[in-house]
């Protein structure tokens, strides 16, 4: 072989070589994945996927709470890049910003909070919404003990719901009562308890959407997916309560834009 043929091999191969170091490896998103926000380049705090789909537009987008970007001083962090939690699912460990990676998507909405920890005129469904970079992550239907493959309603009172979150893994309860409704306004009665031994109280009426359980939740763990089964209910934004995601996608319907035409993503 000659000369000029080696040094082709030698450059094909030395080529192929490049580019398969240059393609970062992605990390699996879905239900349950841990998620760190840097407000201002600055770690502020953890939360833990709801869901991840894709919206009208094509683009793969994930859900978790309205407050995991608001402050203390009332700040809403619009546009705060999001990373990859690479501490051990359900390992009741700090969170672990994965900066290898680094930033996987950008907070693209906030809606109002819960009632009781809203930012806004009114207390909303507490949700955001997260579009993702799929040079950096990839879509799964099981993350930790939790395996999600469709939506649906939250079922009667005293049905079995477990949630998955990235601090306290997967917990389970018993629904106590849906739907809210402003004439069945169960969560009112069963949360300021439960509040209370976390040091918060209600601020205003529960919005219809909000359905209540016995399930736990810890640190990090806002925005987990409660679920029967693998069917996906809704997420948590406190221990004893969470929002119908059927709820939540009528309202990106209705608002438009990122997020709207939510649908699960193919594993």
């Amino acid at each position: 072989m000659g000369a000029v043929a080696l040094a082709v091999i030698a450059f094909a191969v030395g080529s192929s070589t490049a580019s398969a170091t240059a393609e970062p490896a992605r990390v699996k998103v879905g239900s349950g994945t841990g998620i760190v926000v840097a407000h201002n380049t600055v770690y502020r705090g953890a939360c833990t996927l709801t869901a991840v789909g894709r919206d009208v537009a094509g683009d793969l987008v994930g859900l978790t709470n309205a407050h995991c970007f608001y402050n203390s001083a009332g700040e809403v962090f619009h546009g705060a890049q999001i990373y990859f939690d690479s501490a051990p699912q359900g390992a009741w460990a700090e969170a672990v910003p994965d900066e290898t990676t680094g930033p996987i998507g950008t907070v693209e909405y906030i809606s109002g909070g819960n009632p009781a920890t809203f930012v806004s005129p009114e207390a909303g469904l507490d949700y955001a919404v997260i579009r993702f970079d799929e040079s950096k992550v990839i879509p799964t239907a099981t993350v930790g003990q939790l395996t999600v493959t469709e939506i649906g309603a939250p079922p009667a009172g005293g049905t079995v719901v477990c949630k998955q979150g990235r601090f306290s893994g997967l917990t389970c309860g018993a629904m106590i009562a849906f739907p809210q409704t402003p004439n069945e306004r169960v969560c009112e009665a069963t949360l300021p308890p439960l509040l209370l031994v976390i040091g918060m109280r209600l601020k205003a009426p529960v919005p219809a959407g909000y359905f209540c359980h016995t399930v736990f939740t810890g640190p990090s763990d806002s925005g987990s997916p409660v679920a029967v089964g693998t069917t996906l209910l809704g997420h948590t934004w406190v221990t004893g309560s969470s929002v119908s995601i059927l709820a939540i996608i009528d309202d990106m319907n209705a608002r438009g834009g990122v997020g709207a035409g939510f649908t699960l993503a193919a594993a």
